[in-house]
């Protein structure tokens, strides 16, 4: 099939009759800053959404994106444009070869080894089957983690590393752990109350003061924190006279966690700054 080919600066789309235009465009699984969604969202510099526009998605929707992606679809639908996916409409042909296809490349090519890459490892397998069954000698179904050594001799598997996932924060590059991604997790989902003691040795007990702040904890009313820091007080008063920080840290901790597991079934992450004054 052949087409003139007429392309026009987008700058200039609006100039034309809509049923003048074609637009390819990104967005067919919705990532959040491609032209699709951004025209969806009216925040599109030059791509604009009309009554009655035909939006194509001649793509399959990947599992995972599909929230993002009706998202999408629905506001595209606010803005008047038809939309046509797979679910609705014969619109999209896979771009992976069939398995004649795979076969017919290897004959053309005729290669000295073999290592299917990428994708999943039951499809990975098959690929592999297939080459050896086309009289190819040196095949190889690795893995992520797998070290190849390619030499004058031949290729083989040498080794295989254990692998950990590593994330970008900001300018911070680590494992889960250097990251503290489970304990930020449990800060986001829980919240943080952060909590001031000033704990007086009197002559015969303790006596005790305490500022509490939360982040992150809903509805949570002066009345229950004013309940909480009458509760934390006295339970630190009837600890020991001789007692030492970290218990009374841990005091504190237990204290909150509970209150807070009872009342909204929550159990914040706690941070305790504990002073001692002297009568």
């Amino acid at each position: 099939m052949t087409a003139p080919l007429d392309l026009v600066d987008e700058r200039r789309i609006e100039r034309l009759d809509d049923k003048e235009l074609v637009v390819i465009c990104t967005g067919s699984q919705a990532e959040p800053r491609s032209a699709l969604v951004r025209a969806s969202l009216q925040d599109h510099e030059n791509l604009r959404i009309h009554a009655d526009d035909l939006v194509i998605l001649s793509s399959r929707i990947i599992p995972g994106n599909e929230k993002a992606i009706f998202r999408m679809i629905n506001n595209l639908a606010r803005l008047g444009a038809k939309v046509f996916h797979e679910r609705v409409a014969q619109v999209h042909a896979s771009g992976h070869a069939c398995r004649d296809e795979e076969r017919q490349m290897i004959r053309l090519l005729r290669p000295k080894a073999f290592i299917p890459i990428h994708g999943e490892y039951a499809f990975m397998k098959a690929h592999h089957e297939l080459a050896l069954e086309e009289g190819i000698q040196d095949c190889f179904l690795v893995e992520n983690g797998h070290l190849i050594e390619v030499t004058k001799q031949g290729i083989e598997v040498v080794e295989r590393m254990t692998l950990n996932h590593h994330y970008v924060d900001g300018s911070l590059v680590g494992d889960a752990e250097e990251l503290r991604l489970d304990e930020r997790r449990k800060m986001g989902w829980h919240g943080v109350v952060a909590v001031w003691a000033f704990v007086q040795k009197k002559r015969k007990r303790l006596g005790a003061r305490c500022s509490i702040k939360t982040i992150g904890i809903p509805i949570v009313e002066k009345k229950m924190l004013d309940e909480l820091e009458m509760h934390l007080c006295d339970e630190i008063e009837d600890m020991p006279l001789l007692v030492h920080k970290k218990q009374v840290e841990e005091t504190i901790e237990g204290c909150i966690r509970g209150f807070f597991r009872r009342k909204i079934d929550k159990k914040p992450f706690v941070l305790s700054f504990v002073e001692f004054e002297e009568d």
